[in-house]
Protein backbone atom coordinates (compact mmCIF):
# COMPACT_ATOMS: atom_id res chain seq x y z
CA UNK A 1 0.00 0.00 0.00
CA UNK A 2 2.82 2.41 0.90
CA UNK A 3 4.54 1.57 -2.40
CA UNK A 4 1.38 2.40 -4.36
CA UNK A 5 1.03 5.76 -2.58
CA UNK A 6 4.69 6.55 -3.33
CA UNK A 7 4.21 5.77 -7.03
CA UNK A 8 1.19 8.11 -7.11
CA UNK A 9 3.16 10.92 -5.45
CA UNK A 10 6.05 10.53 -7.88
CA UNK A 11 3.58 10.59 -10.77
CA UNK A 12 1.94 13.81 -9.53
CA UNK A 13 5.35 15.46 -9.11
CA UNK A 14 6.33 14.41 -12.63
CA UNK A 15 3.12 15.80 -14.11
CA UNK A 16 3.43 19.06 -12.17
CA UNK A 17 7.02 19.62 -13.29
CA UNK A 18 6.47 18.83 -16.99
CA UNK A 19 6.90 21.65 -19.52
CA UNK A 20 5.26 22.32 -22.82
CA UNK A 21 6.85 23.59 -25.99
CA UNK A 22 6.31 27.07 -27.45
CA UNK A 23 2.76 28.01 -28.40
CA UNK A 24 2.06 30.62 -31.09
CA UNK A 25 -0.87 32.57 -29.67
CA UNK A 26 -1.48 35.02 -32.54
CA UNK A 27 -0.01 36.51 -35.70
CA UNK A 28 -0.49 39.72 -37.65
CA UNK A 29 0.44 41.07 -41.08
CA UNK A 30 0.10 44.67 -42.21
CA UNK A 31 -0.98 43.66 -45.73
CA UNK A 32 -1.33 40.15 -47.13
CA UNK A 33 -1.88 41.45 -50.70
CA UNK A 34 1.02 43.86 -51.25
CA UNK A 35 2.29 45.08 -54.60
CA UNK A 36 5.75 44.44 -55.96
CA UNK A 37 8.47 46.21 -53.99
CA UNK A 38 6.16 47.07 -51.08
CA UNK A 39 7.33 46.83 -47.47
CA UNK A 40 5.04 45.07 -44.96
CA UNK A 41 5.24 44.14 -41.28
CA UNK A 42 4.77 40.60 -39.95
CA UNK A 43 4.50 39.73 -36.25
CA UNK A 44 4.31 36.45 -34.33
CA UNK A 45 3.29 36.28 -30.67
CA UNK A 46 4.09 33.18 -28.60
CA UNK A 47 4.47 31.85 -25.08
CA UNK A 48 6.48 28.98 -23.56
CA UNK A 49 7.36 27.52 -20.18
CA UNK A 50 11.05 27.42 -21.00
CA UNK A 51 12.59 30.66 -22.17
CA UNK A 52 14.31 32.37 -23.93
CA UNK A 53 12.39 32.17 -27.19
CA UNK A 54 14.18 32.53 -30.51
CA UNK A 55 12.58 33.32 -33.86
CA UNK A 56 13.86 32.17 -37.23
CA UNK A 57 12.42 33.69 -40.42
CA UNK A 58 12.73 32.51 -44.01
CA UNK A 59 11.02 33.72 -47.18
CA UNK A 60 10.53 32.20 -50.61
CA UNK A 61 11.26 35.54 -52.30
CA UNK A 62 11.79 39.18 -51.54
CA UNK A 63 14.01 40.16 -48.63
CA UNK A 64 13.90 41.03 -44.94
CA UNK A 65 14.97 44.24 -43.26
CA UNK A 66 17.11 42.79 -40.51
CA UNK A 67 16.27 43.75 -36.92
CA UNK A 68 19.19 44.97 -34.87
CA UNK A 69 17.56 44.36 -31.48
CA UNK A 70 17.98 40.74 -30.44
CA UNK A 71 15.04 41.05 -28.03
CA UNK A 72 12.64 42.06 -30.82
CA UNK A 73 12.92 39.09 -33.18
CA UNK A 74 9.19 38.34 -33.06
CA UNK A 75 8.61 40.72 -35.97
CA UNK A 76 10.09 41.30 -39.40
CA UNK A 77 9.77 43.93 -42.10
CA UNK A 78 9.67 42.25 -45.49
CA UNK A 79 10.01 43.86 -48.93
CA UNK A 80 8.09 42.04 -51.66
CA UNK A 81 10.01 40.98 -54.78
CA UNK A 82 9.74 42.84 -58.08
CA UNK A 83 7.85 39.93 -59.64
CA UNK A 84 4.15 39.31 -58.93
CA UNK A 85 3.01 35.93 -57.61
CA UNK A 86 2.45 33.95 -54.43
CA UNK A 87 5.13 34.05 -51.75
CA UNK A 88 5.46 32.33 -48.39
CA UNK A 89 7.15 33.52 -45.21
CA UNK A 90 7.79 31.03 -42.41
CA UNK A 91 8.59 31.81 -38.80
CA UNK A 92 9.90 29.09 -36.47
CA UNK A 93 9.69 29.73 -32.72
CA UNK A 94 12.10 27.73 -30.56
CA UNK A 95 12.18 27.60 -26.74
CA UNK A 96 14.95 26.92 -24.22
CA UNK A 97 14.38 23.14 -24.52
CA UNK A 98 14.89 23.38 -28.31
CA UNK A 99 11.23 22.55 -28.90
CA UNK A 100 9.66 24.51 -31.74
CA UNK A 101 6.45 25.56 -33.47
CA UNK A 102 6.11 26.99 -36.97
CA UNK A 103 3.68 29.31 -38.73
CA UNK A 104 3.59 30.13 -42.44
CA UNK A 105 2.16 33.28 -44.07
CA UNK A 106 0.84 32.95 -47.62
CA UNK A 107 1.13 36.28 -49.44
CA UNK A 108 -0.16 37.20 -52.89
CA UNK A 109 2.10 39.85 -54.44
CA UNK A 110 0.29 41.94 -57.06
CA UNK A 111 1.74 43.93 -59.97
CA UNK A 112 1.90 47.71 -59.61
CA UNK A 113 -0.66 49.81 -61.45
CA UNK A 114 -1.71 53.47 -61.40
CA UNK A 115 -4.63 53.90 -58.97
CA UNK A 116 -6.75 57.03 -59.49
CA UNK A 117 -9.59 56.13 -57.09
CA UNK A 118 -8.07 57.38 -53.82
CA UNK A 119 -10.03 60.62 -53.32
CA UNK A 120 -13.05 62.43 -54.70
CA UNK A 121 -12.10 66.10 -54.98
CA UNK A 122 -9.03 68.30 -55.32
CA UNK A 123 -5.91 67.72 -53.24
CA UNK A 124 -3.77 70.66 -52.12
CA UNK A 125 -0.83 68.89 -50.49
CA UNK A 126 0.47 65.49 -49.40
CA UNK A 127 2.87 64.66 -46.57
CA UNK A 128 4.70 61.43 -45.74
CA UNK A 129 3.99 59.86 -42.35
CA UNK A 130 7.20 59.50 -40.36
CA UNK A 131 8.25 56.10 -39.03
CA UNK A 132 9.39 52.75 -40.38
CA UNK A 133 6.14 51.97 -42.16
CA UNK A 134 3.08 54.09 -42.94
CA UNK A 135 1.16 56.13 -45.47
CA UNK A 136 0.54 59.79 -46.30
CA UNK A 137 -1.52 62.67 -44.95
CA UNK A 138 -3.62 64.41 -47.60
CA UNK A 139 -5.09 67.93 -47.35
CA UNK A 140 -8.20 68.41 -49.48
CA UNK A 141 -9.65 71.59 -50.95
CA UNK A 142 -12.87 70.92 -48.98
CA UNK A 143 -10.77 71.15 -45.76
CA UNK A 144 -10.76 67.40 -45.04
CA UNK A 145 -7.45 65.87 -43.92
CA UNK A 146 -7.26 62.22 -44.92
CA UNK A 147 -4.81 59.47 -43.99
CA UNK A 148 -4.12 57.00 -46.79
CA UNK A 149 -2.01 53.84 -46.79
CA UNK A 150 -2.18 50.48 -48.58
CA UNK A 151 -4.93 49.34 -46.19
CA UNK A 152 -6.41 52.65 -44.94
CA UNK A 153 -8.24 55.57 -46.55
CA UNK A 154 -10.10 57.60 -43.97
CA UNK A 155 -10.91 61.09 -42.73
CA UNK A 156 -9.02 62.29 -39.66
CA UNK A 157 -10.04 64.70 -36.92
CA UNK A 158 -7.87 67.42 -38.50
CA UNK A 159 -9.44 70.09 -40.72
CA UNK A 160 -7.99 72.65 -43.12
CA UNK A 161 -7.21 73.40 -46.74
CA UNK A 162 -3.41 73.53 -46.36
CA UNK A 163 -0.88 74.07 -49.11
CA UNK A 164 1.86 73.07 -46.64
CA UNK A 165 1.66 70.75 -43.65
CA UNK A 166 3.85 69.45 -40.86
CA UNK A 167 2.77 66.52 -38.68
CA UNK A 168 4.90 65.33 -35.76
CA UNK A 169 4.50 62.32 -33.48
CA UNK A 170 4.85 62.76 -29.72
CA UNK A 171 6.43 59.47 -28.65
CA UNK A 172 5.53 60.07 -24.99
CA UNK A 173 1.82 59.50 -25.66
CA UNK A 174 1.84 58.53 -29.36
CA UNK A 175 -0.33 61.46 -30.44
CA UNK A 176 0.16 63.67 -33.49
CA UNK A 177 0.27 67.44 -33.79
CA UNK A 178 -0.45 69.13 -37.11
CA UNK A 179 0.82 72.52 -38.28
CA UNK A 180 -0.86 73.76 -41.44
CA UNK A 181 -0.54 76.90 -43.59
CA UNK A 182 -3.04 77.95 -46.24
CA UNK A 183 -0.50 79.62 -48.48
CA UNK A 184 -1.04 83.37 -48.30
CA UNK A 185 -1.26 84.94 -44.85
CA UNK A 186 0.58 84.79 -41.55
CA UNK A 187 -1.61 82.25 -39.74
CA UNK A 188 -0.47 78.70 -38.98
CA UNK A 189 -3.09 76.28 -37.67
CA UNK A 190 -1.85 74.07 -34.80
CA UNK A 191 -4.08 71.07 -34.08
CA UNK A 192 -3.64 68.31 -31.53
CA UNK A 193 -5.93 65.86 -29.77
CA UNK A 194 -6.47 68.40 -26.97
CA UNK A 195 -6.86 71.73 -28.74
CA UNK A 196 -6.71 73.83 -31.89
CA UNK A 197 -4.93 77.19 -31.96
CA UNK A 198 -3.61 79.64 -34.54
CA UNK A 199 0.05 80.64 -34.47
CA UNK A 200 0.75 83.99 -36.16
CA UNK A 201 4.09 84.48 -37.92
CA UNK A 202 4.96 87.86 -36.43
CA UNK A 203 8.00 88.45 -38.65
CA UNK A 204 6.20 87.53 -41.89
CA UNK A 205 4.58 90.12 -44.16
CA UNK A 206 0.80 90.35 -43.93
CA UNK A 207 0.48 89.29 -47.60
CA UNK A 208 3.21 86.66 -47.31
CA UNK A 209 3.01 83.17 -48.79
CA UNK A 210 4.13 80.36 -46.48
CA UNK A 211 5.68 77.58 -48.58
CA UNK A 212 6.89 75.02 -46.02
CA UNK A 213 7.28 74.21 -42.31
CA UNK A 214 9.81 72.13 -40.35
CA UNK A 215 10.79 71.25 -36.78
CA UNK A 216 14.48 71.76 -36.09
CA UNK A 217 16.51 68.58 -35.50
CA UNK A 218 18.99 70.34 -33.17
CA UNK A 219 16.44 72.15 -30.99
CA UNK A 220 12.94 70.67 -31.05
CA UNK A 221 11.48 73.92 -29.72
CA UNK A 222 12.26 75.69 -33.01
CA UNK A 223 9.67 75.79 -35.79
CA UNK A 224 11.06 76.89 -39.17
CA UNK A 225 8.71 78.80 -41.46
CA UNK A 226 9.69 79.18 -45.11
CA UNK A 227 7.96 82.08 -46.85
CA UNK A 228 8.28 84.33 -49.88
CA UNK A 229 9.61 87.07 -47.59
CA UNK A 230 12.32 84.88 -46.11
CA UNK A 231 13.15 82.19 -43.58
CA UNK A 232 11.54 82.68 -40.17
CA UNK A 233 11.73 80.81 -36.86
CA UNK A 234 9.55 80.43 -33.78
CA UNK A 235 10.92 79.37 -30.39
CA UNK A 236 8.05 77.76 -28.48
CA UNK A 237 10.06 77.71 -25.23
CA UNK A 238 10.50 81.49 -25.31
CA UNK A 239 7.37 82.34 -27.33
CA UNK A 240 9.60 84.38 -29.62
CA UNK A 241 9.75 85.00 -33.39
CA UNK A 242 12.73 85.92 -35.55
CA UNK A 243 13.93 86.07 -39.15
CA UNK A 244 16.92 83.94 -40.07
CA UNK A 245 17.36 84.85 -43.74
CA UNK A 246 15.61 87.36 -46.01
CA UNK A 247 15.82 85.03 -49.03
CA UNK A 248 12.64 83.46 -50.39
CA UNK A 249 12.40 79.95 -48.88
CA UNK A 250 10.65 77.23 -50.87
CA UNK A 251 11.34 73.92 -49.14
CA UNK A 252 12.69 72.33 -45.95
CA UNK A 253 14.01 68.84 -45.30
CA UNK A 254 14.58 67.46 -41.78
CA UNK A 255 17.96 65.74 -42.22
CA UNK A 256 20.09 63.76 -39.79
CA UNK A 257 22.08 66.64 -38.28
CA UNK A 258 20.44 69.71 -39.84
CA UNK A 259 17.28 70.99 -41.36
CA UNK A 260 18.08 71.87 -44.96
CA UNK A 261 16.45 74.86 -46.64
CA UNK A 262 16.05 75.45 -50.38
CA UNK A 263 16.05 79.21 -51.01
CA UNK A 264 16.37 81.75 -53.81
CA UNK A 265 20.11 81.99 -53.14
CA UNK A 266 21.00 78.36 -52.43
CA UNK A 267 20.83 75.39 -50.06
CA UNK A 268 21.41 76.05 -46.35
CA UNK A 269 22.14 73.77 -43.40
CA UNK A 270 20.23 75.47 -40.60
CA UNK A 271 21.80 75.99 -37.19
CA UNK A 272 19.38 77.69 -34.78
CA UNK A 273 22.30 78.76 -32.56
CA UNK A 274 24.29 80.46 -35.33
CA UNK A 275 23.55 84.09 -36.08
CA UNK A 276 24.38 83.68 -39.76
CA UNK A 277 25.55 81.11 -42.28
CA UNK A 278 26.48 80.81 -45.93
CA UNK A 279 24.73 78.48 -48.36
CA UNK A 280 26.47 75.15 -48.89
CA UNK A 281 25.32 75.18 -52.53
CA UNK A 282 24.54 78.29 -54.57
CA UNK A 283 21.71 78.96 -56.99
CA UNK A 284 17.95 79.50 -57.05
CA UNK A 285 16.77 76.32 -55.28
CA UNK A 286 13.23 75.04 -54.84
CA UNK A 287 13.60 71.52 -53.37
CA UNK A 288 16.11 69.59 -51.26
CA UNK A 289 16.50 66.12 -49.73
CA UNK A 290 19.28 64.36 -47.83
CA UNK A 291 19.99 60.67 -48.48
CA UNK A 292 22.03 58.49 -46.11
CA UNK A 293 24.16 55.83 -47.79
CA UNK A 294 24.99 52.36 -46.48
CA UNK A 295 28.38 53.60 -45.27
CA UNK A 296 26.63 56.37 -43.25
CA UNK A 297 27.82 59.11 -45.58
CA UNK A 298 25.16 61.46 -46.92
CA UNK A 299 24.32 63.00 -50.28
CA UNK A 300 22.24 66.11 -50.80
CA UNK A 301 19.91 66.17 -53.79
CA UNK A 302 18.31 69.45 -54.78
CA UNK A 303 16.49 71.26 -57.57
CA UNK A 304 18.63 74.29 -58.39
CA UNK A 305 18.26 76.58 -61.41
CA UNK A 306 15.65 74.14 -62.82
CA UNK A 307 18.07 71.20 -62.76
CA UNK A 308 18.32 68.10 -60.56
CA UNK A 309 21.63 68.37 -58.72
CA UNK A 310 23.63 65.97 -56.55
CA UNK A 311 25.95 67.59 -53.99
CA UNK A 312 26.01 70.85 -55.91
CA UNK A 313 26.52 69.48 -59.42
CA UNK A 314 23.76 69.01 -62.03
CA UNK A 315 23.25 65.42 -63.17
CA UNK A 316 24.40 64.72 -66.71
CA UNK A 317 20.93 63.32 -67.44
CA UNK A 318 17.85 65.39 -66.58
CA UNK A 319 14.12 64.51 -66.56
CA UNK A 320 12.09 65.73 -69.51
CA UNK A 321 10.32 68.07 -67.09
CA UNK A 322 11.87 69.17 -63.79
CA UNK A 323 9.29 69.95 -61.12
CA UNK A 324 10.06 71.31 -57.64
CA UNK A 325 9.59 68.00 -55.85
CA UNK A 326 12.08 65.43 -54.52
CA UNK A 327 11.65 62.27 -52.48
CA UNK A 328 13.42 58.94 -52.00
CA UNK A 329 12.56 55.38 -51.02
CA UNK A 330 14.63 53.15 -48.68
CA UNK A 331 16.80 52.00 -51.61
CA UNK A 332 17.70 55.66 -52.25
CA UNK A 333 15.75 55.71 -55.50
CA UNK A 334 15.13 59.43 -56.12
CA UNK A 335 11.81 60.71 -57.44
CA UNK A 336 11.30 64.06 -59.17
CA UNK A 337 7.65 64.42 -60.09
CA UNK A 338 6.70 61.40 -62.20
CA UNK A 339 10.32 60.46 -62.93
CA UNK A 340 12.62 58.23 -60.87
CA UNK A 341 16.40 57.89 -61.15
CA UNK A 342 17.58 54.30 -61.70
CA UNK A 343 21.23 55.21 -61.28
CA UNK A 344 21.85 55.88 -64.97
CA UNK A 345 18.75 57.58 -66.37
CA UNK A 346 15.28 58.85 -65.50
CA UNK A 347 12.36 56.44 -65.86
CA UNK A 348 8.57 56.86 -65.77
CA UNK A 349 6.13 54.22 -64.45
CA UNK A 350 3.70 52.88 -67.07
CA UNK A 351 0.50 54.94 -67.19
CA UNK A 352 2.03 58.26 -66.17
CA UNK A 353 3.37 59.33 -69.55
CA UNK A 354 0.68 61.95 -70.18
CA UNK A 355 0.26 63.15 -66.57
CA UNK A 356 1.48 66.52 -65.27
CA UNK A 357 2.79 65.61 -61.79
CA UNK A 358 3.76 68.46 -59.45
CA UNK A 359 4.50 66.46 -56.27
CA UNK A 360 5.57 62.87 -55.61
CA UNK A 361 5.84 61.33 -52.15
CA UNK A 362 7.17 57.81 -51.50
CA UNK A 363 5.51 56.37 -48.41
CA UNK A 364 7.48 54.18 -46.00
CA UNK A 365 5.60 51.22 -47.47
CA UNK A 366 7.21 52.03 -50.81
CA UNK A 367 4.01 53.19 -52.52
CA UNK A 368 4.35 56.37 -54.59
CA UNK A 369 1.67 59.06 -54.21
CA UNK A 370 1.52 61.55 -57.07
CA UNK A 371 -0.31 64.89 -57.11
CA UNK A 372 -1.27 66.26 -60.53
CA UNK A 373 -1.44 69.94 -61.46
CA UNK A 374 -5.25 69.62 -61.56
CA UNK A 375 -5.43 68.36 -57.95
CA UNK A 376 -5.98 64.67 -58.67
CA UNK A 377 -4.20 62.14 -56.44
CA UNK A 378 -2.71 59.02 -58.00
CA UNK A 379 -0.81 56.08 -56.48
CA UNK A 380 1.69 53.73 -58.03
Amino acid sequence: MKKAILICIVGLITIGCSTSGPEITSTSISNDNPVTGQKILLQVYSIADKTPLTYSWICSGGEFDENTDEDMQYYRYWVAPEEAGEQTITCTVRDGNDDEETVTFSIEVNPRVIDDTLVDGNVLSILKQTGTIGGVWVSMENEDIRFISSTTNEETSYQGAFTSMLIELDTSDFTYTLWGAQGQGTGISVQSSEEETVLTCETCDTTDVINDLAIDVIDGNILWVGADSGMHWYDSAEDEWGEYKPEKTNDFYEGINFVYAATSTGIYELDPYAADSDPVYLGDSCAVIEVENDDETVNVWHITDSQVCLDGAPLASQPDSVTCSLDADWDNVIWCGKYFWDGDSWQTPPGLEGEDIVTSVVSNEGLVYLLTSSGALLRW
